[in-house]
């Protein structure tokens, strides 16, 4: 795992879990992000031009949005939600 900062540019990777019957809290980050489910069950929340929209999540399933866009994850199953996400931070330019 990378830490964002001015010195670490590029590829952000890290495993997360969402514990059963969970949810995050709606937020965005500036960079694009792929999270890639390895177990358990749930939805992503995404919300474009003030629309809400949502997809469930299960193994196999990437879920991707593009940076400055509001989003959400749940929990819906009894085990925990597992998975991989990948940002790709803006790099400098020297």
């Amino acid at each position: 795992y990378v830490l964002p900062s001015a010195d670490n540019c590029g590829m952000i990777v890290g495993l997360g879990e969402l514990p059963p019957h969970t949810r995050m809290i709606w937020h965005a980050h500036p960079e694009p992000e792929a999270f890639c489910v390895l177990s358990g069950q749930g939805r992503a929340w995404w919300e474009v031009d003030g629309q809400e929209f949502s997809a469930p999540l299960f193994p196999g399933r990437v879920f991707y949005k593009i940076g400055h866009v509001r989003h959400d994850m749940e929990n819906t199953g009894d085990e925990p939600l597992r998975g991989i996400a990948f940002k790709i931070q803006p790099t400098r330019i020297p």
